[in-house]
């Protein structure tokens, strides 16, 4: 099986994701899982976005073919899912985190 390389467009919007603090993610019957972009993990095959250890509710893994097909639409980052059964799409919501200052 050969391996599929991301193209530009995919590497600029996983290099967005990576960059981000946090993301919004829905897909399918989930929605608004809320996930530090720490715990999103690449390889050579694609993404993993982890959640807690002991939630039966994760997003599923996005291959390097799924993340090729990825778009921006209304700034959000709309990924198909390629590999199940369910013609499901990913959608990310990218959020950057601001201090706070704190006041009496």
């Amino acid at each position: 099986m050969t391996q599929v390389k991301l193209t530009e467009m995919a590497e600029n919007i996983v290099n967005q994701i990576i960059s981000s603090d946090a993301v919004e993610v829905s897909y399918g019957p989930i929605g608004g899982l809320h996930i530090y972009t720490d715990n999103i993990d690449m390889n050579d095959e694609g993404m993993t976005i982890n959640t807690k250890e002991d939630d039966d509710i994760g997003v599923p893994f996005i291959t390097n073919e799924s993340l090729n097909m990825a778009q921006i639409v209304d700034g959000k980052i709309e990924i198909p899912l390629l590999d199940v059964n369910f013609n499901w799409t990913v959608i990310i919501s990218l959020y950057k985190l601001n201090k706070v200052v704190a006041i009496n």
